[in-house]
């Protein structure tokens, strides 16, 4: 019985650890699967949930030169930049890469439309900006993911202990029982005696 429970742990915990994984990869495509774009100077209109969305500019260049206003139904939501050199959290997106510029926490679910303006500025080139999820996400997932590895590995590791003992249970009962065609003497009653040997010449 040992054996097969610790059998079905350690399937449980290969299932387990291939599943974090997986749910990890998947959870990081998602999060960067429907970014919305805009070319700054410029205006997006995206639906989001409540939570921490950061606007990701090129890896060589920020929102320094710009304002950013970001309105939804609460009205507007405060835009916090990291700074000049922003955030080392990158997304890399049609070949490109994107660093997290700064960071905004919409209250509510629903529309929100984000601008960008020059604020009059002759600025050569346009850029792309995305709107995505909030910096940091990929450790987040990252953790998740690592723990679910984790918990797996000690189920698997438990179920392996059980299969170990479960063999060593069934060897030393193997080892105990007694070889074949050999019975036990029955107590109170005498093995019966070998018949008289006759001697001498018969008459």
């Amino acid at each position: 019985r040992a054996r097969r429970i610790g059998a079905a742990l350690i399937a449980l915990g290969m299932i387990g650890a291939v599943g974090s994984i997986v749910a990890g990869v998947l959870a990081a495509s998602s999060a960067t699967a429907n970014l919305a774009r805009v070319e700054a100077p410029g205006s997006v209109t995206t639906q989001l949930q409540a939570g921490r969305y950061s606007l990701w500019a090129p890896s060589d260049r920020n929102l320094t030169f710009y304002d950013v206003i970001i309105e939804g139904p609460a009205g507007t939501v405060e835009y916090r930049p990291y700074g000049f050199f922003g955030s080392s959290d990158a997304i890399v997106d049609g070949g490109a890469t994107y660093r997290s510029d700064g960071f905004f926490e919409p209250p509510v679910a629903g529309s929100y439309t984000v601008t960008l303006t020059d604020d009059g500025q002759d600025l050569s080139e346009p850029m792309t900006v995305l709107v995505g999820p909030g910096d940091g996400y990929g450790v987040t997932i990252f953790l998740w993911s690592a723990l679910g590895v984790l918990v797996s590995g000690i189920v698997g590791v438990v179920g392996l202990i059980l299969v170990i003992v479960g063999v060593v249970r069934r060897n030393r009962a193997r080892r105990q029982q007694p070889p074949p065609g050999w019975s036990p003497q029955q107590p109170g009653y005498p093995q019966p005696s070998p018949p008289p040997q006759q001697g001498g010449n018969a008459f």
